[in-house]
């Protein structure tokens, strides 16, 4: 699935391409050995191999059409989730596991600390209140399932409320 979203989401929404320096060109986060930016693929937790299950979607929540685009793909991925095999979606402060929608992170101003300490740097604030990308977990088997028919549907959806919107 995580392939299907990269392929599939960056021809059909070209604001996706070359986000920046952490994602592939498809602006969804490719494979990564380490955790955090550009990753939530997988690696090493302790001694066990966790199997990746995850992808981010760059979107910049602060360009109207970009908060449009992630609020309907958001919006979407909730009411597909069955169909493409999403455990649960995280974007700009909102999180949604079971079609229930809260926000996140719990308590909000837990993006304010540094690990060290520290207040936080603007950009690593605004990552972790994910406002500059959507973060799609799937349910382990799905992650390598194929559901880009599916996938296409909600495509479908999304492009249909982005044309309502514009006048």
């Amino acid at each position: 699935m995580i392939n299907c979203l990269r392929e599939i989401l960056s021809r059909e929404f070209p604001v996706l391409l070359n986000r920046d320096k952490w994602s592939d060109p498809s602006g969804v986060s490719g494979p990564s050995k380490s955790r955090g930016r550009g990753g939530h693929f997988g690696g090493m937790i302790g001694k066990k191999l966790v199997k990746q299950k995850a992808a981010d979607i760059y979107l910049d929540a602060n360009k109207p059409y970009e908060q449009s685009l992630g609020d309907l793909l958001f919006k979407y991925f909730i009411e597909d989730r069955e169909l493409l095999g999403i455990d649960f979606v995280v974007w700009d402060q909102q999180k949604s596991q079971g079609g229930k929608v809260r926000s996140y992170p719990l308590p909000p101003n837990t993006c304010e600390i540094a690990k060290t300490g520290e207040k936080a740097k603007p950009w690593e604030k605004k990552s972790c209140l994910h406002r500059d990308h959507i973060h799609v977990e799937f349910k382990s088997r799905e992650a390598d399932e194929d559901h880009s028919s599916a996938l296409m549907n909600t495509v479908a959806k999304v492009k249909k409320a982005l044309a309502q919107q514009t006048p």
